[in-house]
């Protein structure tokens, strides 16, 4: 809370701090991923100055210079707006010493899926996705609060894949049929997740 407060004081162009997240209670992969995903912000910040990348788990802002929050984005979509929108209004500050754990549970479904599903497709597609059709075409991930079965990396791959292919293909089609095809996105994955993980 000190640091995020002298930032603040530091400048009062600075609207908003970010820093990093350090995953707990995950895979070894998930700490290590962590650690570059944000080292890679930290570096970018440092030749740039500009944050590209911020977590919901660590950002603070200015209550008087919150533009709104957009509910009906995606997973990630909803950080990446928020990041978008205040830094048209001021500094976003990002302090790299300034670390805060969250839960891995979502990294328990494995790299691949991590990476094709949870990345590719929620955070980049998604979002640009609904923010081309200005509402929400695509949903939210599924829920990661149960413990899923172990699925064979192979199964993993093949669904990751389809899943971008589903959310991929309106961008190809037209912009009439496109809201209506991606409208069953979300479900249209969770079932074939939960087929290939056996529930």
């Amino acid at each position: 809370m000190a640091t995020i407060d002298a930032a603040f004081r530091r400048d009062e162009r600075v609207v908003a701090v970010a820093g990093p997240c350090r995953y707990t209670g995950g895979p070894l992969w998930g700490r290590v991923y962590g650690r570059l995903l944000f080292g890679a912000v930290d570096l970018i910040y440092r030749l740039t100055g500009r944050v590209w990348y911020v977590s919901a788990t660590n950002f603070a802002f200015c209550r008087d210079r919150w533009p709104g929050y957009d509910v009906r984005l995606t997973q990630g979509g909803d950080e990446l707006d928020l990041l978008r929108k205040l830094r048209k209004r001021g500094v976003v500050d990002y302090e790299h010493t300034n670390a805060v754990c969250t839960s891995a549970r979502r990294l328990r479904r494995g790299l691949i899926y991590s990476i094709v599903v949870t990345l590719l497709v929620y955070y980049v597609s998604a979002y640009l996705l609904n923010r081309v059709f200005g509402r929400r075409v695509v949903g939210s991930a599924p829920p990661c609060r149960r413990d899923a079965a172990r699925a064979s990396g192979w199964g993993r791959l093949v669904a990751g894949v389809v899943a971008l292919v589903l959310v991929l293909s309106p961008v190809a089609g037209v912009r009439q049929g496109a809201a209506a095809a991606s409208h069953s996105v979300l479900d249209q994955l969770s079932v074939l997740w939960d087929r290939v993980e056996g529930r």
